[in-house]
């Protein structure tokens, strides 16, 4: 869900709320699910998941990407 936001955020030419947000945008673009998935469950690594939430707690409180989901009618989320 977030890797969606951070890409509809740029697509929709949304700035950031805070510019060194684009550090943590660039880590979950680049985030790779398929590598980070407990074998057999379909779910993210408990672990895994533990270093990314960080970016992801400052990412859901970026303004541009609060934008970007008040505006999820022009995309699919």
């Amino acid at each position: 869900g977030i890797r969606v936001l951070v890409d509809a955020r740029e697509k929709l030419h949304i700035p950031w709320g805070k510019p060194s947000n684009q550090q943590h945008g660039d880590a979950m673009m680049a985030f790779d699910t398929r590598s980070a998935m407990a074998q057999g469950h379909g779910m993210v690594e408990y672990k895994v998941f533990q270093l990314y939430l960080p970016c992801i707690r400052a990412l859901w409180a970026d303004e541009g990407i609060q934008t970007a989901y008040d505006r999820r009618r022009e995309f699919q989320l």
